[in-house]
């Protein structure tokens, strides 16, 4: 199964196929979840915060209303995200108020604030997760690893080399073949 995102996942979504919305739930309930703790919502209430998300899309049939004419679709999920996010501090506003010492809308001010840069912070070390995880299903395991070492740990090209029982030129040249295969492969899959 593919770990990524691309127009044709969504396109077995908005077919009904249950194993598109099983990957998509994997991919995005993670995603989702880290902008959750990111944003304070405690432990006990995140899983639900997040399955009231996949679930708006999913009853409300967000993925096929979505028109990537209109945004993309990362602006999409952000919209519903937020949404809920919003509920949710109004929420615990409601059932908290007496214990805090400023209004509805300063506190949701608070909670919100940053939410759309952190929002594209997060999203784009999604796609080089959701990437890296593709690369590695789709090249030589110690090739992977080299470049891991090499490039995603920074490890000096020499270490990497001796561990590795290679030479200092192949990490090189493993570091610019995968290097480029990882933003070939980001650029086509993640028209986001």
């Amino acid at each position: 199964m593919a770990y990524t995102t691309r127009m044709s996942l969504l396109s077995r979504v908005r077919k009904g196929e249950e194993v598109s919305w099983e990957e998509f739930y994997k991919i995005y309930s993670k995603y989702f979840s880290g902008l959750c703790r990111k944003r304070g919502i405690n432990e006990n209430d995140l899983e639900d915060v997040v399955q009231d998300i996949i679930v708006e899309i999913y009853e409300k049939n967000k993925i096929e209303k979505y028109n990537k004419g209109m945004a993309k679709f990362r602006t999409y999920l952000f919209y519903v995200f937020r949404s809920n996010l919003t509920k949710y501090w109004r929420s615990f506003y409601k059932h908290n108020k007496d214990n805090l010492e400023f209004d509805e809308e300063l506190f949701l001010s608070q909670k919100l604030t940053d939410l759309e840069k952190d929002w594209n912070k997060e999203w784009a070390k999604h796609k080089l997760g959701q990437a890296l995880i593709e690369l590695k299903n789709s090249i030589d395991l110690t090739t992977y690893q080299i470049f891991e070492s090499y490039v995603c740990e920074g490890n000096s090209a020499k270490n990497v080399a001796d561990f590795f029982d290679t030479t200092t030129e192949n990490v090189y040249q493993i570091k610019h073949r995968t290097k480029k295969m990882l933003t070939d492969y980001i650029n086509k899959n993640w028209k986001d």
